[in-house]
Formats: C-alpha cells, sequence, structure tokens
C-alpha cells in the first residue's frame, strides 16, 4: 500500500490504516487475554482434603504429587513448599512428593470455635525445572465429639 499519491495522503489512506492497526491491537489484546486466561486457569489449582481433629502427628492427608498427577521423575530437580502462614504447624509438607501430614494434634473447638465447618487453608508452590505452580489447599477438619455437652443449671 502507497502511502503518498503526488506527495498528498488522501483521507481513504489514513482510514485504511487506522482501521488496520485498529484490527492488529484487538487480535493482539484478545490473543493475550486467551493464553492469560487459560494459564491461570491451569496454574491455580484448589485441591480439598479432609482429616479429623486429635489425629496423631505423622498422620497423612494427602499426596499433592499423586492428586494433581504430577509425575516426579527423580532426574528433574522438583519440590512444594508451604508458603509461610500462621497455620504451619499444623500441617506439613514433604519437599520432595507434596504429601502433606498432622504437624500437630488439631484441636477443632480451639481454632475454629463458632464455625460449622472447620477449614485450614494456605498455599503451596510446586516448583520444576520448567516452571512452578501455585496449589491452593483447604484441609477440613471433621469434629470427633471429643467433650462432653456442658448444660446450664435452673434454679427452680
Amino acid at each position: 500500500m502507497k502511502l503518498l499519491t503526488k506527495g498528498k495522503i488522501t483521507t481513504e489512506m489514513i482510514r485504511g490504516k487506522c482501521i488496520t492497526y485498529w484490527h492488529r491491537w484487538i487480535f493482539f489484546f484478545l490473543i493475550h487475554q486467551f493464553l492469560f486466561a487459560s494459564l491461570a486457569q491451569s496454574e491455580g489449582n484448589t485441591i480439598r482434603y479432609q482429616s479429623y481433629e486429635e489425629d496423631a502427628p505423622g498422620t497423612v492427608i494427602g499426596n499433592l504429587a499423586k492428586d494433581m498427577s504430577l509425575s516426579l521423575s527423580h532426574s528433574s530437580k522438583t519440590n512444594f513448599r508451604m508458603m509461610k502462614q500462621f497455620n504451619d504447624s499444623f500441617i506439613r509438607v514433604r519437599e520432595s512428593d507434596g504429601e502433606l501430614t498432622v504437624g500437630e494434634r488439631i484441636d477443632r473447638e480451639r481454632i475454629c470455635r463458632h464455625t460449622p465447618q472447620c477449614l485450614i487453608t494456605f498455599d503451596v508452590v510446586h516448583f520444576s525445572k520448567e516452571r512452578y505452580r501455585l496449589i491452593h489447599v483447604e484441609v477440613e477438619i471433621k469434629d470427633i465429639n471429643d467433650n462432653s455437652p456442658s448444660f446450664q443449671t435452673r434454679n427452680l
């Protein structure tokens, strides 16, 4: 497309050039949004587990590598790391394969006093040679009815 015709720029040329740039901008914007959305969808995962209160330390809750169908080869360096949060003593993550275990006895009534559902949530980062992945983990702590009920006494 020739921009100048005998030293003059016609309005048709300007309109054609702007439309071409506008279409390119929209195309690249849509491609960018699509790639970002698909990357966010594949990289952001939530895994849910259940455990019982008062489970002994070392009790296995789950395994992130198995539950996310991650292939762990001994030749490539992969590991899992829990992001620091207030509850990192309750649940431990083994770095080599993402095995989740109870860190210390969990008293449901102490950490979730007035809520019907008790969740411990945290994030784990899975590092591999090619990339990293953020995994959001939710562990529901089930009640074992270890506290006897108490009733107020009424004066008659």
